[in-house]
């Protein structure tokens, strides 16, 4: 009877030992699946943090391209007052060139000695 006792308490030491190394194995698997997860989402982060740069770059170009398109628009602008400008002195020519030629007529009264 002892030895049979003996027998029943290895048997149970081993069954237990047997569910203790499957519940190891199955608590290592699931480290693994979270490191796995944890390097995803590491890798995640970074394509994120790289997107974000991306996009900031992209800003700074289109604000270097509104600055640029707001001083294209400055210089029309521009060009276009100086174009106003020389019409108007062309406009004050033509007039001061049509007055300086104008010759007014002489006065009826006094060339007439009567």
């Amino acid at each position: 009877m002892h030895v049979e006792e003996n027998a029943m308490d290895k048997s149970i030491k081993e069954e237990i030992l047997e569910a203790i190394s499957q519940v190891v194995i199955h608590l290592g698997g699931r480290i693994d699946k979270l490191e796995t997860s944890m390097a995803e989402l590491k890798t995640g982060q970074a394509r994120l943090e790289t997107d974000v740069a991306e996009l900031k770059a992209g800003q700074v170009r289109l604000e270097i391209d509104v600055a640029t398109v707001k001083d294209s628009q400055a210089r029309i602008e521009h060009d276009r007052d100086i174009d106003v400008l020389k019409g108007r002195v062309e406009e004050i020519s033509r007039r001061q060139s049509v007055t300086l030629a104008y010759e007014p007529p002489p006065k009826r009264g006094s060339q007439n000695t009567r």
